[in-house]
């Protein structure tokens, strides 16, 4: 495939060259350092975000200048005294301040994927706006040919949910699955998407409701954990509808592991303002599975809930002993230990959270 480039520079004298390649983006900067950075096709979105933040100060400093060199030629024609190519001095200044205002301008075009992929940000200068332009509907075009020829077509989803299905490990069967039965649209996550999102493995989710996540889960939960998969509630998402709250659940199923532990590990679940971290929640939850036996149904990055299996236990000790590991739960939530013991004694669920 023909490499094609677009190459800017900024302000700062800094060098960016971008090269489409056969499998994505190439990025370089060059200045006193040169970096690098690959993005792959799939990690390139198709959306297009402008955003302007000039420098108006460059500009105030250039309209000055033309304005001194005006009032030198003014004086100059009226037999005033003055140096010897003083306007010219002056609207050159005037010029090269307008200069750096085109280029210290920021206005951007951007190409933005999702929430788990960094943005790719282009300076559109009036200088190379069209050359911009059409470098980026090529590297979409290329983009679009290139996912088109790796990816195969699946009724009932989009490319990039077949995409997003390939990269959790699993196969467009269980994107079709989860979609039925969510009954809503797939969207990807990465585990620690903030840290490090090309090294981290993913999964894929769905928005329903609580009631519905837990139906599904406890209907495919066994025969996922067959084959190597999990499936668990992964965030609560708060919204306003007709003026009322509604909290609605991200239900997550991923390829990477059916092993419950390593998901907390992939996750990141604790409490680290509390000291309570993924070993510790991990080591509690082998304790109470051990004495009672639990149920997996959500595992997030700051909480966790599990359903009871054997409900003929000593809910007060356990609301002390969850309180003692998890104070939100009871300051933030129930309220008192003894209304905590009534919840989990009446839901049969050990909820965690750390705020």
């Amino acid at each position: 495939m023909k490499k094609v480039e677009f190459t800017q520079i900024d302000f700062r004298l800094t060098v960016s060259k971008y090269i489409i390649e056969e499998h994505g983006l190439r990025i370089i900067k060059k200045r006193i350092f040169s970096s690098t950075e690959f993005i792959k096709f799939e990690d390139i979105g198709t959306e297009i975000i402008k955003e302007k933040d000039r420098k108006f100060v460059w500009l105030g400093f250039s309209v000055l200048f033309l304005i001194i060199s005006s009032g030198v030629f003014i004086n100059r024609v009226r037999g005033i005294k003055v140096g010897n190519g003083a306007e010219i001095f002056h609207l050159s200044v005037s010029f090269l301040f307008f200069v750096v205002y085109q280029i210290r301008s920021k206005n951007k075009l951007i190409l933005y994927h999702d929430a788990y992929t960094n943005r790719i940000v282009f300076n559109q200068a009036v200088l190379y706006r069209k050359r911009l332009n059409s470098f980026i509907t090529q590297l979409l075009q290329k983009r679009e040919i290139y996912l088109t020829n790796k990816y195969p077509a699946v009724k009932g989803l989009t490319l990039q949910e077949v995409i997003s299905c390939t990269r959790a490990g699993l196969r467009p069967s269980d994107g079709l699955l989860l979609k039925k039965l969510a009954r809503g649209p797939i969207e990807r996550v990465v585990f620690n998407g903030d840290k490090r999102h090309n090294e981290c493995p993913g999964a894929i989710s769905c928005i329903t409701t609580e009631d519905n996540a837990m139906n599904i889960i406890k209907e495919t939960r066994e025969q996922l954990n067959k084959e190597g998969k999990s499936i668990f509630i992964y965030e609560s998402i708060y919204g306003v509808s007709q003026k009322q709250y509604n909290k609605q659940y991200r239900l997550c199923l991923t390829g990477a592991t059916d092993n419950i532990f390593e998901i907390m590990k992939l996750v990141g679940t604790g409490g680290p303002n509390y000291d309570v971290y993924t070993e510790d929640v991990i080591e509690k939850y082998k304790k109470w599975d051990s004495q009672f036996g639990l149920f997996p149904i959500g595992i997030g990055e700051d909480f966790c809930d599990f359903e009871i299996i054997n409900r003929g236990i000593d809910y007060k000790i356990l609301a002390e002993e969850v309180y003692e590991f998890s104070p939100d739960v009871v300051d933030q939530g129930a309220g008192t230990i003894d209304r905590l013991k009534e919840e989990m004694e009446k839901d049969g669920r050990i909820f965690l959270w750390w705020d």
